[in-house]
């Protein structure tokens, strides 16, 4: 992901924040490697992977954690073989479409998304 999204996303899948990729919300989600910058409560059912560029504030729950050297952590963190992760939280976006809005500060056309509520 390369664009800044504002709001909850829940997947199953593997999301990858690039160095340019901004993230501030909550997440759920299966996989999660970061190289760009990610504030809020990230819930992984596997690995954090968090990159050298990376720059995380919040709050951290996963199967395993691994962090580059240069990478920036600041918050909690929860590390368990079985990471205890509601199917409440699993469903945070089910009814909250995103809207595309314009990257507040930007050298190209980047994109934001922002919840519809």
């Amino acid at each position: 992901m390369r664009d800044r999204v504002e709001g909850d996303v829940s997947t199953m899948g593997h999301i990858e924040l690039d160095q340019h990729g901004e993230m501030n919300g909550r997440l759920v989600c299966g996989a999660l490697s970061s190289d760009g910058s990610f504030e809020g409560k990230a819930m992984v059912y596997g690995a954090i992977t968090l990159h050298e560029h990376s720059l995380t504030t919040g709050s951290l729950v996963a199967k395993s954690l691994n962090v580059a050297q240069g990478a920036t952590l600041r918050g909690n963190v929860s590390i368990s073989p079985k990471p205890k992760i509601s199917t409440t939280q699993h469903r945070l976006t089910s009814h909250r479409p995103l809207q595309k809005v314009q990257k507040r500060v930007t050298s190209t056309n980047q994109t934001t998304f922002k919840p519809l509520v």
